[in-house]
């Protein structure tokens, strides 16, 4: 079995690899593999990324804390707008009603499992 390394081709690359690496790469090492991936990841990312307003058309209170508060999963082709208003303000707008809705959003949460959606809505809270 040949073990003599070879010189990665890129020409800014110093490692070295065996034969075998050079053939499965086209003779790059794996770390120019892998950053020549990243780059092709950030530039399709980059290209493809939509912005995503999880408060549009929404207007009381209410519903803008429960959005608010919704926890979204991470995905770096999306970039969520930020809410219009700060947490202060909104709590600071509800109505008997909405305080109401939001007690029951938080509750229901919480019966299903989401410990900390309900927590937020509670530590944001004024009251």
């Amino acid at each position: 079995m040949d073990s003599a390394r070879i010189r990665c081709i890129s020409e800014s690359c110093e490692n070295t690899i065996l034969p075998a690496t050079a053939q499965r790469t086209g003779g790059y090492c794996m770390r120019c593999v892998q950053k020549h991936a990243a780059k092709e990841r950030a530039e399709y990312i980059e290209k493809n990324r939509r912005q995503v307003d999880p408060f549009a058309g929404l207007t009381d209170p209410a519903d803008l804390i429960i959005a608010l508060h919704t926890r979204r999963k991470r995905d770096p082709l999306i970039v969520y707008k930020p809410c219009p208003y700060s947490a202060e303000e909104l709590y600071s707008r509800l109505s008997s009603e909405s305080i109401k809705r939001l007690e029951e959003a938080a509750i229901a949460a919480k019966r299903v499992g989401d410990k900390g959606f309900a927590d937020d809505i509670a530590q944001d809270s004024p009251v």
